[in-house]
Order: C-alpha cells, then structure tokens, then sequence
C-alpha cells in the first residue's frame, strides 16, 4: 500500500491541461453552430474528461520513447515524478469514464447514429497512440480521423446535415493533419521517426523552404476555405474571421521561419493554435463567440503559468 506520487500540478502536465479547451472547443463548435445549447455544460465537462484521457493515454504510450529526447526529461513520467504504472491505472480510469459520458449523452439526445463517429474517434485515437505515430511517416492520418470524427459526433448530437458533416470532417482533419505532419515534426526534430530527417530536410534550403510554404497554404488557405463556407453572412463575423486570420497569419509566419530557438518556436506555436480555434469560434454569433474566447484564452494562459511557468509556450 503507499500513496498515489506526483502533485496536482503533475499530473495536470501528463495530461497536457493547458490546452484542455481546444478539445472542449472541438465538442461545443459544431454542436452550437447546428443551434445546440442545452448539452453546452455538460458538454464541457466531457471535453475535460475526453481531452485529460486521450492526452495522458498519449503520455503514457510515449513514456519509452520520450526517456530518450533531452526536451523531454522534465516531463512528470520521464523525470519520474509520476510512477508510470499509476499513470496507466489513471488514464485507463478516465478513458472509461470518458467513454462512458458521450455514450449517456448520445441516449440522451437519442441520436443514436452518432455512436458510429463516437467509435471512430476512439479506434482510430487508440491506432495512433498505440504506436502508429513512432512508426509511419502518415500518422497525422490515423489521429486525423480520430479528431474529425469527434467534430462529427458532437454535430450529430443536433444536426443530421450530411453537409455540415462533410465541412467539419475535412475541418478537423485539415487542422490535425497541419498539427500533426508539420508542428509536430517540427518540434521533436530530433526523433530518428521524423518526417522532416526521412524526406532529407535539414535547416534551410530549397527543399525545405518548399516544405514550409506546402504547410503554411494549407493551413493559411485550405482552413480558410472551409471556415468561410459556415461563415454567417454577418459583417460582425466577418471582421472577426478576417481579424483573426491575419493575427494566425502573422504567428504562422513566425513557425515557419524559426529553427534556432525551439522555446520560441512553441511560443509561436501556441499562438498559432489558439489563433487558428479563435477564428473558427468566429462562425458562431458574437456574444458565443466573445465568451468562449475570453474563457478558452483566460484558461489557456492561466494553466500555462502554473503548469510550465510559460504564456504560450508549453514546455511539451
């Protein structure tokens, strides 16, 4: 018998908290977009559950692999602040629990079509996590599906639209294919899995500068495209679209020509997602908008403090 190791503040960085409202934002987007608003609470409180669950479950199946990357020694596992079998116990938990709340929801709401992109999202979250993203040089599409198909299933809790289910599947898997292929290479350029080393891209040069700018489009254009397609007709939304594409513009930008300083190139990072969910937040009315920016970036800033003494550059 002996205590459960590790602080609050642990355990919150295994499970990646500081960016828990991207995953609530993924859950409420679509879901209120379709004219939802009675599941919004509880609807949050599952994106907690969801995002803590699949974060330490990706945690932990890294544990191996992060022992060997130096940026990763102050991790809560990797430093062994947090033993790894209470680790597995934990995740294991709030992954059933987790599962356990979208599934009541969806008998709630009796659209019961959505437990297939309910399963999807969980499948597919397992495929990638269990390895696939160590041994693919595709691993953003595993995790893509999985992302997408849990923007569908959030939908789907009020909307049927085989429309709006198309716009936000290639959404969801647009923006984890940008996160996943490019940031996340980017950032762990030191893995011997990195698609950057396996296509023979180091620092600058032609093949790079192709590289960054193939990236850059898609995020800057593709993203675009399909937020403008749910955009409202409304000036309001507009103006906010355009406000925040030029300010996801300017951090993208930063990403893409950062190499030396790995601290600032997560600082631009941070910036870049948190830009690029703002500008989705803005295909909803205002005053829904003007809320969950002012919660999700309070939140988001706030836990980056406490958990990596940071603003926008969890130390990850």
């Amino acid at each position: 018998m002996h205590l459960v190791k590790g602080s609050i503040r642990d355990w919150l960085q295994l499970f990646r908290a500081q960016t828990a409202f991207a995953t609530i934002y993924t859950l409420l987007i679509p879901y209120m977009y379709a004219g939802g608003r009675e599941l919004v609470l509880p609807l949050v409180l599952v994106g907690l559950l969801v995002h803590y669950s699949s974060f330490g479950h990706n945690s932990v199946m890294d544990y191996y692999h992060d022992l060997k990357d130096e940026n990763k020694v102050h991790h809560p596992l990797t430093s062994g602040r947090i033993r790894y079998d209470e680790a597995v116990k934990a995740v294991n938990l709030l992954q059933v629990i987790s599962a356990i709340s979208l599934i009541l929801l969806t008998l709630y709401t009796g659209r019961l079509f959505s437990l297939v992109f309910l399963l999807l999202y969980v499948v597919f979250g397992h495929v990638y996590n269990d390895g696939v993203d160590h041994v693919s040089l595709h691993s953003w599409i595993p995790i893509s599906i999985s992302f997408a198909s849990l923007t569908v299933y959030s939908l789907l809790l009020q909307s049927s639209s085989p429309f709006l289910m198309l716009v936000f599947f290639l959404l969801g898997v647009n923006i984890i294919f940008y996160q996943i292929a490019y940031e996340g290479n980017k950032k762990d350029f030191s893995h011997e899995d990195n698609l950057y080393s396996r296509y023979g891209i180091h620092g600058k040069g032609k093949k790079s500068n192709l590289f960054e700018v193939f990236f850059m489009l898609d995020r800057l254009l593709i993203d675009s495209l399909l937020i403008l397609i749910l955009l409202p007709p409304v000036i309001s939304n507009t103006l906010l679209f355009v406000t925040f594409t030029l300010l996801e513009a300017y951090s993208v930008y930063h990403v893409h020509v950062e190499y030396s300083d790995r601290l600032k190139m997560l600082r631009y990072f941070g910036m870049a997602e948190a830009f690029e969910f703002f500008r989705i937040l803005t295909i909803l009315p205002p005053v829904y908008f003007l809320l969950l920016v002012i919660i999700g970036l309070g939140y988001f800033v706030l836990m980056n403090k406490y958990l990596w003494n940071t603003d926008f550059a969890p130390r990850v």
